[in-house]
């Protein structure tokens, strides 16, 4: 899992995914500083299987610093407030745990931070592609958070899925807009892939 931590900066910064490494997984965050890499900050969780499985980096508490999203599809998903220093191990500053619907669903295998409301900050949605809806296992579906990470906005399933379909298996946003029927900016379109 890959996240672009500073899309804008020359040379960038980003955010890898390690999920099975020894003992549990881990996040490396990567400068590029002229031609060589700088000292990289390492993330940890002891104990948090599958940690590092997805990735994503933006502003989620709007003070203006880069922040990072790390799904444990152990039924969690950590946010990290930046800025991130080496030598500085950061520690989560919030922690979202499956409803308890999709517990077991492999919630946190996939994360996105994206502006679903229109209102300053973005949504923090996380997958869970195992979730069983409908009646039907595999189903799969879609968790949306407000930015505090304890506000469930919005569940996204498939309304007639078929087994083992795994909605959320890949999450990303595109900006949309048509402009036959409506003016004004991109807005950005979450797409949930599935099998």
């Amino acid at each position: 899992a890959i996240a672009d931590l500073l899309p804008d900066s020359p040379g960038g910064e980003i955010a890898v995914g390690v999920p099975d490494a020894i003992g549990s997984g881990k996040v490396v965050l990567l400068t590029r500083e002229a031609n060589e890499l700088g000292c990289p900050v390492t993330i940890t969780l002891p104990g948090s299987p599958g940690f590092g499985s997805s990735v994503a980096a933006g502003d989620v508490n709007s003070d203006g610093a880069v922040d990072l999203v790390v799904g444990a599809p152990q039924d969690k998903v950590y946010v990290f407030f930046g800025p991130f220093a080496a030598g500085a191990a950061p520690a989560p500053g919030l922690v979202i745990n499956a409803p308890a619907a999709a517990q077991g669903g492999d919630f946190g295998s996939r994360v996105a931070l994206v502006d679903l409301d229109a209102t300053p900050g973005p949504e923090i949605v996380i997958a869970a592609p195992n979730y069983a809806a409908s009646g039907k296992t595999g189903t799969g579906g879609v968790f949306v958070f407000k930015a505090d990470g304890t506000t469930l906005a919005l569940t996204i399933e498939d309304l007639d899925p078929e087994p083992n379909s795994n909605l959320g298996e890949a999450l990303t946003a595109v900006p949309f807009r048509n402009p036959s029927c409506a003016a004004g900016p991109d807005r950005p379109m979450l797409v949930a892939g599935a099998n």
